[in-house]
């Protein structure tokens, strides 16, 4: 995973791990503007696609590091007590 943006990246591979964001409404995103179609493991070859950047020849120990966060689901952003992301009551 490129260094930039590495915590916004990282919330929104959670965010599709957590179910937050339809991972098919982001295939249907890849497949409009024309990402390359990967294998069915990979889906789309895009850095939207978790799948794709871990499975990256290139990948590097900080991508085995945020792999295994992801699999257990450690969240680096709060999402709001009841996943809601509200966080003020009401």
């Amino acid at each position: 995973m490129s260094e930039k943006f590495w915590l916004f990246r990282y919330f929104f591979y959670f965010l599709q791990v957590k179910k937050n964001i339809n991972k098919n409404d982001v295939n249907r995103y890849c497949k409009l503007a024309g990402y390359n179609s990967g294998s069915a493991k990979i889906e789309y070859e895009s850095e939207l696609n978790w799948k794709f950047v871990r499975n990256n020849p290139d990948a590097n120990n900080i991508d085995k590091f945020f792999d295994e966060l992801l699999d257990n689901e450690i969240a680096l952003v709060h999402c709001g007590q009841n996943k809601d992301f509200k966080y003020l009551p009401e």
